[in-house]
């Protein structure tokens, strides 16, 4: 595709021409023109497009679009969809003023959009006012700014003096005192537009997730000018329950329209699809009956299925959009960390106390990852406040580690916990990893490892509402500017303590169709076999005994987090 500069008129004119009457047209000449790169086009794509124009003429008022990660759903939705609306309002104007009418078809618009990240809404009304103040865009359909006329926060005038304005919020910032829309009930005049109201962290707050639904009804839907001013919903599916749920629930006064684009389609989601989709869809995949990935360019079929096998739920809630209960049942500790948000024991942070010792609980990887958790204690509390994983690497490259951490945190060590296999002899040197932190001055404690993986589970389930979490904490690379990964280290950063948590599971049996009862061995194994090290070693303590043990380590025997 040609650059701005070198195209002709009568190319411009083709350009303006099939921009008013196409939305994928227009969106991906603006992608060319404004942002420099092609986008790279899918059938979905026309799909979303589609549906969306239906809302500008009218067709829909409610529509709630669910798509999966990475589908340009965003730049679709929030971004290009509201600066093809304006310029439709001045195509159809000028047409009508044409043709002589009287009465012209293109009205003010007025935007609201709302989204849980404040920054994220924010940078999408700026995206959108970048577009009608390029180069492209006012060549064809030229906007003067109005007041007021901010990044986030702006208003534009156009050639028939309609006003265009967009104030972009968070869902918990100032959304009193703005409106979607005008009273003008025959024309379209704007929208209110949520994209994602929940983030992909909420998954295990029922507390939250219901918060964020009341707010649609209670906050949202009273900022509409008139009823029919359209609501539109994006919504990147997390769990059960969620806003898609809700609104498509008895608990709101209107129904919506739902489009669904998964990662895979099968037969009875192509079936589903209007004719026209469908026909595009199939050419697009070479679509025969057996599932096909929806953008195989994108997101192979091979590399989903993987995702499937590893995580149940996240493939069947964020990718294809439809949270599955069952999945759920695999995750080892899902009660036990929906308890520990709802109870407020997820921070994003714990604030390290050089007071309190901190005790390390390791676990041994052979061919996989060492992992070590770091605790401190304050009564009845065990704040897991560090965690570090890695492989290939000689005993002594994770004692150096703690030492860093203890000298960056100020911290002194209490007691090392870790597994019998770490007194078995090397062969070529004839010491254990058990020697070599005795020589480097960091003796550690062995724990009995119960023949049946189960015990060790239960064991810290027991201990686990005794359990404060520190996301920040958790992640690999706390010590920062620490060199101790190799170039070749692979695992993502997101990867750290907390994710293990959430992520350890069951193996499923797709044959018969149930969870084994053993965890399924993959990334998150090794951490949290560190963590139920945990609860082996307080397994058998008693209330006396522990309260002694405080009483030397310099801590209280009692209180919560909030008396520190």
């Amino acid at each position: 595709m040609k650059r701005w500069e070198e195209l002709t008129a009568s190319e411009r004119m083709a350009i303006q021409i099939a921009c008013e009457e196409s939305f994928p047209a227009f969106m991906r000449f603006a992608f060319w023109f404004v942002q420099g790169q092609e986008l790279v086009w899918n059938w979905h794509h026309e799909y979303v497009c589609d549906e969306l124009r239906k809302v500008y003429e009218g067709e829909t008022n409610r529509l709630i679009l669910n798509e999966a990660p990475g589908s340009t759903k965003t730049e679709t939705f929030s971004i290009h969809f509201p600066a093809w609306c304006i310029l439709r309002s001045i195509a159809d104007n000028r047409s009508a003023k044409h043709r002589g009418e009287t009465e012209l078809p293109g009205a003010s618009t007025r935007w609201l959009p709302v989204s849980y990240s404040d920054e994220l809404v924010k940078e999408n009304t700026e995206r959108v006012r970048s577009i009608i103040e390029s180069e492209f865009y006012q060549a064809f359909w030229p906007v003067r700014p109005g007041k007021p006329y901010q990044m986030h926060n702006w208003r534009v005038h156009d050639e028939f003096d309609n006003q265009h304005v967009m104030y972009g919020t968070s869902l918990n910032g100032q959304v009193m005192g703005r409106r979607a829309g005008y009273m003008d009930a025959k024309r379209f005049t704007g929208a209110l537009l949520i994209d994602d109201p929940l983030p992909t962290k909420d998954d295990g707050s029922f507390l939250r997730v219901d918060k964020a639904n009341k707010q649609l009804n209670r906050i949202l839907r009273s900022r509409l000018a008139r009823n029919d001013v359209p609501i539109l919903m994006m919504q990147q599916r997390i769990t059960k329950g969620d806003s898609t749920d809700y609104l498509l629930g008895p608990k709101t006064p209107d129904k919506y329209r739902r489009v669904k684009v998964p990662a895979v389609c099968d037969r009875e989601y192509v079936d589903s699809l209007p004719e026209r989709t469908r026909e595009r869809m199939v050419k697009a995949t070479g679509f025969t009956g057996e599932p096909v990935s929806y953008w195989e360019w994108k997101e192979p079929l091979a590399s989903l299925l993987s995702m499937k096998k590893a995580d149940a739920y996240l493939y069947s809630s964020q990718y294809q959009q439809e949270p599955d209960e069952a999945a759920l049942e695999g995750l080892i500790w899902r009660k036990e960390i929906a308890r520990m948000v709802e109870e407020g024991r997820v921070l994003d942070r714990i604030p390290i106390e050089p007071a309190l010792v901190v005790d390390t609980d390791w676990d041994l990887g052979m061919d996989d990852d060492m992992s070590i958790y770091l605790t401190q204690r304050r009564g009845l509390e065990i704040r897991l406040i560090g965690f570090y994983k890695n492989r290939d690497h000689g005993m002594e490259h994770y004692i150096n580690w703690l030492h860093d951490f203890r000298d960056k945190f100020g911290i002194r060590f209490g007691t090392h916990y870790g597994p019998h296999d770490l007194a078995v002899r090397e062969l070529m040197s004839g010491k254990s990893r058990l020697d070599t932190a005795k020589e480097m001055g960091l003796p550690i404690k062995l724990v009995d490892r119960p023949l049946l993986k189960r015990d060790s589970i239960y064991a810290t389930r027991a201990i686990f509402h005794r359990f404060w979490v520190g996301k920040e904490n958790l992640k690999t690379n706390v010590l920062a500017g620490y060199n101790g990964r190799d170039p070749d280290d692979t695992w993502p950063e997101d990867r750290g303590g907390w994710e293990a948590m959430k992520k350890y599971q069951r193996e499923y049996d797709p044959d018969k169709e149930i969870f084994k009862p053993e965890p399924l061995h993959n990334w998150a194994s090794h951490p949290n076999d560190a963590l139920q090290s945990i609860g082996l070693r307080l397994k058998d303590k008693d209330p006396k005994k522990q309260q002694d043990e405080r009483r030397a380590m310099g801590g209280s025997t009692g209180g919560t987090w909030g008396s520190t």
